[in-house]
């Protein structure tokens, strides 16, 4: 008798696995993304805290007078509505401009360690909605991402325009709002330096035909402030070589500018000529960087003895030691027979005389704050400082 064996069929074994398989192909493809989806929301959410805090930072500088120290802007940012409600305004926006649903967290203003700079931090949250993470039993996914951005005087900049003021200068600057600067015939700012000059070469000796350029371009390479000297230290031949030399002329950056006795008042302001010309466009501008220069000049003169920084009669050659870079906007210039002023509206007052009778050079300056590019070496001048002349470096921090 024959017996015949019937193998059973594997198709249900098959379907069981197959189907678990496509669960959990299903179940990974759902991770990736909701993962994905997260991911990318996070990278959103940093890059709107990021803005936000920026944005913030530079609305502070838009918005507090240059000299004010940093526990006074967080004195402000605390006690006045109004300026902490634009800041976090502003900073809400730039937020929400990155990721749509970002909201603030918190927003801190604060001093650095040292009360040298100011720090604002931004947190900002948001939720991520979960595609097909529900069907596994998760949830939305709701994160936050915080950044620090700080607001410093820098330590040097870029586009500086090498005219000479001086410390009296800044001083007039800050308690006059709008200040007249008077270029007087045969009279050197700064002290006793002969010849009838207010202008310096900018590093790397740009050339002394050049004045009209850097002056509505300003310096292409960077100068820096230095500290100076407190009175009863002498100043040494080594101490110039470090901040100015080994030769002014190849210097970058510097902390000093080299005297030269460019004519200011050159050119045809109707044809966008020379250097008055260039002071046209500087009208337009909301703000420049000018050198304030120390009063210190006759002792780092002396202590240099070379050839690179030591007058003439003619105003060539002096060595001035550089203590800050102020932002200020132009108002007003009469330059001889040439003469224009500012129509905004911050430059208003009886102060600017561009009528005014003779042939002296003026210029109507107001101190302002302005952001400027230049080293990103940490600074040893503080906010509010005797050598914080209004310029402002904001970048992230953390």
């Amino acid at each position: 008798m024959r017996v015949q064996l019937r193998s059973g069929s594997d198709d249900g074994a098959v379907a069981i696995v197959v189907a678990l398989l496509a669960l959990v192909l299903f179940g990974l493809a759902a991770f990736a993304t909701d993962f994905g989806l997260a991911y990318t929301s996070k990278r959103n959410l940093q890059k709107g805290a990021d803005a936000a805090a920026l944005a913030a930072s530079t609305e502070i500088i838009q918005k507090t007078l240059p000299g004010n120290s940093c526990s006074a802007i967080v004195q402000r940012y605390a006690s006045d509505a109004s300026f902490r409600s634009s800041v976090q305004t502003v900073a809400d926006t730039y937020a929400k401009d990155n990721r749509k649903d970002a909201a603030r967290l918190e927003m801190k203003v604060a001093c650095s360690s040292d009360s040298k700079r100011l720090e604002v931090t931004y947190a900002a949250t948001g939720t991520t909605p979960s595609i097909f993470g529900g069907l596994f039993g998760g949830g939305d996914y709701t994160t936050s991402r915080t950044a620090t951005a700080d607001i410093s005087v820098p330590s040097g900049t870029l586009g500086l325009r090498p005219y000479f003021l001086c410390v009296s200068d800044l001083t007039r600057l800050r308690q006059e709002g709008i200040v007249e600067i008077r270029y007087d015939k045969d009279s050197a700012p700064c002290g006793e330096f002969p010849g009838n000059w207010y202008t310096a070469n900018c590093p790397m000796f740009q050339g002394n035909g050049d004045l009209a350029d850097y002056t509505q371009n300003g310096c292409a390479n960077e100068v820096k402030i230095i500290e100076p000297t407190p009175p009863a230290t002498s100043v040494t031949q080594q101490d110039v070589l470090n901040e100015c030399s080994p030769s002014l002329k190849t210097k970058v950056p510097t902390g000093c500018l080299v005297s030269n006795p460019g004519n200011i008042a050159s050119g045809n302001a109707v044809s966008d000529q020379g250097v008055v010309g260039a002071w046209e466009h500087l009208l337009t501008l909301p703000a420049i960087s000018v050198p304030i220069f120390n009063q210190q000049w006759k002792t780092w003169a002396d202590a240099a003895n070379t050839q690179d920084c030591k007058f003439n009669g003619q105003g060539s050659n002096g060595c001035y030691p550089i203590q800050a870079i102020a932002g200020v906007q132009v108002c007003g210039f009469k330059w001889k027979s040439k003469a224009d002023y500012s129509t905004d509206s911050a430059c208003a007052g009886t102060n600017i005389k561009v009528g005014a009778a003779g042939k002296s050079n003026y210029l109507w300056l107001r101190l302002v704050n302005v952001q400027t590019t230049g080293s990103t070496k940490p600074s040893t001048c503080g906010l509010g400082a005797s050598c914080d002349g209004g310029d402002r470096r904001t970048r992230l921090i953390k």
